[in-house]
């Protein structure tokens, strides 16, 4: 395989979202590549079970559009992949993955700051790309209509699940029947529908569980809508959860629930069908093209709808169907990661 480097300024971020799909693509591919991360890094969260080289000192936006580069170009100017969106846009030897234009279809879902920013850098970084990666067909179409761009300018490389459903507690990891949410507070996760569908499905004897986190790139509005229902009967929202008690979590949930305006993927879909976890969803494209006959769909507008499928599925835990499992044989960090050796060898 052709050498190649990876910008590894993920590793002086938190384990998650984009930063777990970088983790696990070089996991899994083989070992002629480079990672290049930052001196100050959090690579001791990652478990990482390749080695890495360091330069310069803070992950910072300053150390991926400059003190990059110029280590790049003091060795031979090699071929670079970028995985997390960002990229050194005065770097051009290099492929880019960006994950979906969420900040492009949804900008008041998002910061001021934020949304400039991405905007301006996803430009400059599709334009001075030799080629780019993204997860879903969904995306591809989404990038191609709004960046102009060709079919063969863009090669889709899909997320798969981390879980290791050998870590499934032999008791439920609650007391009671729950449906589940896992997704950040991202606004367009639309964490707020679910929250007034289950308020009006009235469900005595079923508990609502929250797994997420906010973040400052999103817009703050929605905090406040959300902590409405913090102290409601049955609406549980838990922090610090790992990857052992979320194994758990998806093990026993009566089913997951994802409202999602718009996704990129939907790996939380994934990740709850690996466990035999019935999927109830959005019918948004991204989340059809992930999950298919697997999962059943709903109006993300529509909360008397939801509502409806929530005291429908009540406690009763579906047996795991035919497409769940073609849907897990689908996705494989391995079967990506060749997807990804591939595109090296061919821009190396």
């Amino acid at each position: 395989m052709a050498n190649a480097y990876i910008n590894g300024k993920y590793l002086s971020q938190k384990l998650s979202g984009v930063q777990r799909y970088a983790h696990e693509l070089v996991t899994h591919l083989p070992t002629h590549t480079t990672v290049i991360a930052p001196g100050n890094n959090n690579a001791a969260a990652y478990n990482t079970a390749y080695g890495f080289q360091t330069t310069g000192t803070n992950g910072s936006i300053l150390w991926e559009q400059f003190k990059l580069p110029s280590y790049l170009r003091r060795n031979n100017r090699p071929l670079l992949v970028n995985l997390c969106n960002a990229a050194p846009v005065l770097y051009s030897n290099k492929i880019s993955c960006i994950h979906d234009i969420a900040f492009i279809r949804y900008p008041q879902f998002f910061s001021k700051s934020f949304y400039w920013y991405y905007k301006i850098l996803i430009s400059l970084v599709v334009k001075t790309s030799r080629h780019l990666i993204t997860v879903s067909q969904f995306s591809k179409a989404e990038l191609m209509e709004h960046y102009k761009l060709k079919e063969n300018q863009i090669t889709v490389i899909p997320n798969a699940s981390s879980l290791n459903r050998q870590q499934t507690g032999i008791l439920p990891p609650h007391a009671r029947p729950y449906f589940l949410f896992v997704g950040s507070l991202d606004p367009r996760k639309n964490l707020t529908l679910l929250l007034e569908a289950y308020t009006k499905a009235n469900l005595k004897d079923i508990d609502l569980l929250v797994v997420g986190a906010s973040h400052k790139s999103f817009n703050t509005g929605i905090a406040q809508k959300i902590a409405a229902y913090r102290d409601k009967p049955g609406i549980i929202f838990l922090q610090n959860v790992d990857d052992a008690m979320l194994c758990n979590l998806y093990a026993y949930a009566v089913a997951m629930v994802a409202p999602s305006f718009y996704e990129g993927f939907g790996l939380p879909l994934i990740e709850a069908l690996s466990f035999g976890c019935p999927v109830l969803a959005s019918g948004i494209p991204s989340f059809r093209e992930v999950a298919g006959r697997a999962a059943r769909y709903f109006n993300p507008e529509d909360a008397d709808q939801l509502a409806g499928l929530l005291r429908e599925t009540g406690t009763r835990r579906e047996q795991h169907n035919q497409a769940a499992l073609q849907v897990q044989q689908k996705y494989s960090w391995a079967k990506s990661a060749e997807k990804l050796k591939a595109l090296i060898e061919q821009y190396a």
